[in-house]
């Protein structure tokens, strides 16, 4: 599995494989940089699964997964908003005994880091356009769904059989959906995705016990979750999660509510009850024991 790239300024992907740290406490507005980084693992141990991954270890029955973090608009590449749910999931895979697994962020819409100071609003309100615009297109003509499914069909064969995840914030969330149904036109197994504090769109039928929508909980919630197609709010699969700080702070592990507990495990929670192996999932949450996780399926030859 190779991850490499850049930024195409006609709607590439840029790939992040770097451990990349801004400055600590800088506010950005599509992510955060905390207050205390801890030192990221190197790419090696970021992207777990090599060809030469632990097979022996894991068993050769077991199929890999490749896990897509997709970034919506705003946001610094420095400020490595996925970075500690990417090492959390990985952990999470771990104890498991699931050692298969990959895990990579992706811009389809382009980052801020190079953005002059100057150009940062009129470069954003394009980001805004470009995603308003994949809300309401044709899966197949969304600069961000294809931009998505390049950088996922570069860096996995789709004769390995991977199972493929797809976990998108914001407007990532709408990327990540159209690429899921791309991917599916080529053949790949298909992808399951969940969105985070995305807007909604129209997720077809057959594909509904595949997507999966977290929003912030609330009487109004999360803003952005109001916006595309509101009416469909209500025939998602979404779950509520109680975090603090509103949109950009999903991924935070600063702040912590009352009981110690920050966004980052709240939302990596629910979403290893959507992702993790069926028995990790219940053991983790035994009063949904009669919900089914498509993790039961993921990973198994």
């Amino acid at each position: 599995m190779d991850f490499t790239g850049g930024l195409d300024k006609k709607g590439g992907c840029r790939v992040n494989t770097e451990s990349q740290i801004g400055t600590p406490g800088e506010p950005v507005d599509g992510g955060w940089i905390p207050e205390s980084p801890a030192p990221l693992r190197d790419q090696a141990d970021r992207l777990l699964w090599t060809e030469a991954g632990p097979r022996e270890r894991t068993g050769a029955g077991r199929r890999p997964i490749h896990v897509f973090f997709v970034a919506g608009i705003g946001t610094w590449q420095a400020g490595n908003m996925f970075g500690r749910a990417m090492e959390d999931l990985c952990a999470r895979y771990r104890t498991a005994g699931i050692e298969r697994v990959s895990t990579a962020d992706l811009y389809p819409y382009g980052t801020m880091d190079e953005v002059p100071k100057e150009k940062a609003r009129s470069y954003l309100y394009k980001q805004v356009w470009e995603v308003g615009k994949d809300l309401y297109k044709r899966y197949d003509r969304t600069r961000g769904g294809q931009a998505v499914h390049r950088a996922v069909a570069e860096s996995c064969p789709r004769e390995e059989g991977a199972d493929l995840v797809l976990i998108g914030h914001s407007g990532g969330g709408v990327a990540a959906y159209n690429a899921a149904l791309l991917l599916a036109d080529d053949g790949y197994p298909l992808p399951w995705v969940v969105q985070v504090g995305s807007p909604y769109r129209p997720v077809r039928r057959s594909w509904r016990s595949r997507v999966f929508h977290l929003r912030q909980a609330g009487r109004i919630g999360d803003w952005v979750t109001w916006s595309g197609w509101p009416f469909l709010r209500r025939f998602a699969r979404a779950v509520d999660v109680p975090i603090l700080g509103g949109h950009p702070f999903y991924f935070s592990d600063q702040p912590k509510d009352g009981d110690g507990r920050s966004n980052l495990i709240k939302v990596m929670d629910q979403i290893w009850m959507w992702i993790g192996p069926g028995d990790a999932a219940e053991a983790l949450h035994p009063e949904d024991g009669g919900e089914p996780s498509f993790g039961k399926q993921i990973g198994r030859g």
